[in-house]
């Protein structure tokens, strides 16, 4: 099962495998146009695809095959500055303690408020990351600023000394 809606920027990936819940997440979401969708019903299917680097995960704890727990971290693994959302039924506060202390960014229990919860988290994770891409890009930047002109003048002192 995958979707993507192609007119929208940020890519968050939603790892449900009920497909009607995942389809109202979808719509829920899709409300604000920040975000384009990839949904899999499977953890193993969103770990094969984190080189499309999406800008956030919402993971669902139950899922056939590899679990939420598990799918949770190979993401870790693999990609550890995605921010990931556990979308869960379960209360276990077990489980939750050692999410957390794994580095799980936000833990929301299924239930009539979790649509907004999850909107908020969306909003301010993604968001996060951007900042976070944006202050490593400036550094990038001025390093390019300090070098392209030491290689120009490397360049022209070995034209100047070819001609000489």
């Amino acid at each position: 099962m995958n979707s993507i809606a192609t007119n929208k920027q940020d890519l968050v990936f939603i790892v449900e495998d009920n497909d009607m819940y995942s389809m109202m997440l979808e719509y829920c979401l899709s409300e604000s146009d920040n975000y384009r969708f990839r949904k899999f019903d499977k953890g193993e299917d969103c770990i094969n695809s984190l080189k499309e680097n999406p800008m956030a995960i919402v993971l669902d704890f139950f899922l056939p095959g590899m679990n939420g727990l598990k799918t949770f971290r190979m993401i870790r693994e693999k990609h550890p500055q995605v921010p990931v959302i556990m979308l869960s039924v379960s209360e276990d506060r077990k489980t939750i303690r050692e999410l957390f202390a794994e580095g799980l960014e936000e833990y929301i229990v299924k239930g009539k408020d979790s649509i907004e919860e999850l909107k908020e988290s969306l909003q301010r994770l993604v968001n996060g990351r951007k900042a976070e891409r944006a202050e490593a890009a400036p550094a990038w930047r001025k390093a390019l600023r300090v070098a392209i002109p030491l290689i120009l003048a490397g360049i022209v002192t070995f034209i100047v000394w070819k001609s000489v």
